[in-house]
C-alpha cells in the first residue's frame, strides 16, 4: 500500500507541475530572432571549408515548420551537407531563449572579401504543448568573409584545401609491359577502364574535381556519372568522389594515356601537394589474318589441274570460310556490343534521358544524364563538371544547373521544368560549336606545376 501511495503522489506531482507550466505560458507572447555568423577566425584559405552557423531563436517552447533557401555566392559554394541541427539555450534578461542551430558549409574559391547575400528565413514557435504557434519571418543580414590565397597557387578557380587528401586509381584489366620494356599489348575491340576515387577531410564530394577524359583517334571513351558521397561523424565532414572512364580500342596502333595530376593545398604545412594517377601505354594489334592470296590461288589451280574438280575447290573454300569466321567472330561480336553501347549511350538517347529526368523533377537522374550527355561533345569544360560546362552558355542555364546541384546535395524538392526548356537551345549551340565566351569558373584538372 505504501508503494502504491508513493506512485500516486509522484503522478499527482507531475500533473501539477505540467498544469503549472502550461498556465505560466498560457497567453504568453513569444519572441523570435535569427543570427547568422561564420564560426572561424579570418582570413581563411581558398578551398577551405568554413562553417556558417544559422541560429533560430525563440522564447517559446518549441520550433516548427523551418524554411530557408540558401543563396548563390559569387566566388564560393554554400552547401547544407546534412540535416543535422544543434539545440542550445541562452539566458538573456531573465528569459530563457531556445536556439536551433543549422551548421552550413561554405567553400570559398576566390581570394579577397566574399559576401553571403541576405536570404529569407521563416519558422513557427509555440509557447507550450497546447498553445497555437506563432509565425516568424526574417531577412538575414549579409555576412562577409576574408579569404587568403595559398602561397604558390594562382587564384584561377577550383582548389581543394584539406589536411588529409587520399587518391586511389585502378586500371582494369591490369596490363603489364613486355619483357623487353615495350608497352603491354591489347587486341582490337578490347576495353580498358580507369577508376579514380578521391576523398578529403572537411570537404564535400560535390566540390572535388572530376576526372579528365583522354580522347584520341581510334579510341571510344565512355565516362560514367560520378558517385559522390559525404559522411558526417561527430560534426566532421569527409567527402568522396569516384569517377570512371571505359575506353574501347577501335583501331590498331599505339595509345599513350598521360598521367593525371591532382593538386591540393595542405593548410597545416602550408604546402601545395600533388597526387598522381599513373599513365599507361598500350600497343593495340588486330587479330592475325587468314593466310591466302597467291598460295591459295595456286592450290586451287593445282586441284583443278589434277582432276579433283569443283567439289574439292568448294570444300577448300568452305574450310577457309570456317577458319576465317573463327578468327573474325570475336571482332564481330565486340563490334556488335560496341555498336549497341553507342545506341544506348549516344547523344540522342542521353539527351532524351536528360529531358525526361528534368520533366519528372528527378534531381539524381537529371544530374547523371546531363553529365553523360555533356561528355558526348568532347568539351574540356564538360569533363570538369556540369558547372564549368554550363559556364559557357546562357547565365540562366548555369543558374539552373547550380540549382540542380544544390538540390542533389541538400535533398530538397527540385523543379526541372526551366532546365528542360533550356536544353534544346544549348543543344543547338553545341551543334554549331559556337557557345558564348565561357565565364571564369573552374581551374584545369591537370595543371602544370606552379
Amino acid at each position: 500500500m505504501r508503494k502504491l501511495s508513493t506512485a500516486r503522489c509522484r503522478c499527482a506531482l507531475f500533473v501539477l507541475l505540467f498544469v503549472a507550466f502550461q498556465n505560466s505560458h498560457a497567453g504568453t507572447e513569444v519572441s523570435g530572432e535569427i543570427r547568422l555568423q561564420f564560426a572561424a577566425e579570418q582570413p581563411v584559405w581558398v578551398g577551405q571549408q568554413v562553417t556558417l552557423n544559422l541560429d533560430l531563436l525563440t522564447t517559446g517552447f518549441s520550433f516548427g515548420d523551418q524554411q530557408f533557401l540558401l543563396p548563390e555566392v559569387s566566388g564560393g559554394f554554400l552547401l547544407q551537407t546534412d540535416t543535422t541541427t544543434i539545440k542550445l539555450t541562452e539566458r538573456r534578461g531573465g528569459e530563457t531563449w531556445q536556439v536551433l542551430r543549422y551548421p552550413i558549409a561554405f567553400f570559398p574559391q576566390r581570394a579577397g572579401r566574399l559576401e553571403v547575400p541576405a536570404f529569407r528565413v521563416s519558422y513557427a514557435a509555440s509557447a507550450g504543448f497546447d498553445q497555437p504557434p506563432q509565425r516568424f519571418s526574417f531577412l538575414t543580414e549579409p555576412v562577409s568573409l576574408e579569404v587568403a590565397r595559398p602561397p604558390g597557387v594562382a587564384d584561377d578557380g577550383l582548389l581543394v584545401t584539406s589536411v588529409e587528401f587520399d587518391l586511389r586509381a585502378t586500371w582494369s584489366p591490369r596490363l603489364m609491359p613486355e619483357a623487353d620494356g615495350e608497352p603491354a599489348t591489347a587486341r582490337l575491340g578490347d576495353a580498358i577502364t580507369l577508376e579514380v576515387t578521391q576523398s578529403a577531410a572537411d570537404i564535400s564530394g560535390m566540390v572535388l574535381p572530376g576526372l579528365p577524359v583522354h580522347r584520341a583517334p581510334g579510341l571510344a571513351a565512355y565516362p560514367r556519372a560520378p558517385r559522390v558521397e559525404d559522411k558526417v561523424a561527430r560534426g566532421t565532414l569527409r567527402g568522396a568522389r569516384t569517377d570512371s572512364v571505359t575506353w574501347v580500342f577501335e583501331q590498331p596502333g599505339r595509345y599513350d594515356f598521360p598521367e593525371i595530376r591532382y593538386r591540393w593545398f595542405d593548410p597545416a604545412s602550408r604546402q601545395v601537394r600533388e597526387s598522381l594517377v599513373p599513365g599507361l601505354a598500350l600497343n593495340v594489334v588486330a587479330p592475325p589474318g587468314v593466310s591466302g592470296g597467291g598460295s591459295g590461288s595456286q592450290s586451287a589451280r593445282s586441284a583443278l589441274g589434277s582432276g579433283w574438280g569443283w567439289a574439292t575447290l568448294l570444300a577448300l573454300l568452305a574450310v577457309g570460310a570456317w577458319l576465317s569466321w573463327r578468327r573474325l567472330a570475336p571482332v564481330l561480336i565486340a563490334f556488335r556490343r560496341h555498336r549497341k553501347r553507342q545506341l544506348e549511350t549516344g547523344e540522342p538517347a542521353l539527351f532524351k534521358m536528360a529531358l525526361r529526368a528534368c520533366r519528372q523533377h528527378d534531381a539524381a537522374a537529371a544530374y547523371a544524364a546531363l553529365s553523360r550527355w555533356a561528355q558526348q561533345f568532347g568539351a574540356a569544360d564538360a569533363s570538369r563538371g556540369l558547372i564549368a560546362f554550363a559556364a559557357g552558355y546562357d547565365p540562366a542555364f548555369r543558374q539552373s544547373v547550380e540549382a540542380l546541384q544544390r538540390a542533389l546535395v541538400g535533398g530538397a524538392a527540385w523543379d526541372g521544368g526551366q532546365l528542360a526548356d533550356m536544353l534544346p537551345q544549348v543543344r543547338r549551340q553545341l551543334g554549331t560549336g559556337s557557345p558564348s565566351a565561357p565565364a571564369a569558373a573552374l581551374a584545369p584538372l591537370n595543371p602544370g606545376k606552379a
